[in-house]
């Protein structure tokens, strides 16, 4: 497998439930780390408090939003390299543009269902 850690980064309490399940119905193998705060999770990022192969962001947070923590992720070296998958609940074609400038590998709709999620989380790794 291509993954073997990723990081969620998510402050919806059932959407980190979602993910959890869908990704644990497909393998037992990778780890996933949760983070609701993403400054918190930019912080341990850093430190290597968390090791990410793969992050899922959540745009739309309270304090340190998706969109300024991609720009702040891209600004350090050490962590750039990391693809970063966006989850958002609506956007637009402006905001994908902005999104993409910053490097986010790929923009999604928040999935509905988990066997939606499943076949998104299928498809990436």
């Amino acid at each position: 497998m291509l993954y073997q850690s990723i990081l969620l980064i998510d402050d919806d309490k059932d959407d980190q439930d979602r993910f959890l399940a869908a990704l644990g119905s497909l393998t037992q193998v990778i780890q996933c780390t949760v983070r609701a705060d993403a400054e918190e999770a930019l912080a341990q990022l850093e430190t290597k408090a968390i090791l990410a192969d793969l992050i899922f962001l959540d745009l739309m947070m309270p304090g340190m939003d998706g969109q300024r923590f991609l720009y702040e992720l891209k600004k350090r070296k050490s962590l750039r390299h990391i693809p970063l998958f966006v989850l958002c609940s609506s956007y637009n074609a402006r905001m994908v543009t902005d999104l993409k400038a910053l490097e986010a590998l790929v923009v999604l709709s928040k999935p509905d269902t988990l066997r939606e999620l499943k076949l998104i989380l299928k498809t990436i790794l």
